[in-house]
């Protein structure tokens, strides 16, 4: 009998795994969009320089969160013609990506990490 057609317990268990990634990838979105929203309303509402910091980290979040969504989504994406071998690469690639965007975005905002402060 073609194996490949029998439900096993490996293809029940890859399946709940990709279930809670994706449920775990939605709810870092979730999270990280209502922050946003807390953190804008409070910047706006006391004008401070920190919630503005705090408000542009998480909207860092957020696009990460989204690009790590999108990365689970493709990554298990079932194998097809021209994927012989399924879309595993796409989320070590999402997360590359969003780690790069991380590092730019810390030489833009002045403070590419690992360097003293000075006066410290």
């Amino acid at each position: 009998m073609n194996s490949t057609l029998d439900p096993s317990p490996d293809g029940d268990r890859i399946k709940k795994v990709g279930t809670l990634m994706r449920r775990a990838a939605w709810a870092s979105v979730s999270v990280s969009l209502f922050l946003v929203g807390i953190k804008a309303f409070a910047y706006f509402a006391s004008h401070s320089v920190a919630m503005l910091a705090s408000l542009a980290d998480s909207a860092l979040d957020l696009f990460t969160s989204s690009i790590n969504l999108f990365a689970i989504r493709q990554a298990l994406t079932p194998a097809d013609a021209e994927h012989r071998f399924g879309h595993g690469k796409a989320e070590p690639l999402g997360r590359s990506r969003s780690g790069r965007f991380h590092h730019r975005f810390g030489f833009v905002s002045g403070d590419p990490g690992g360097q003293p402060h000075p006066g410290a």
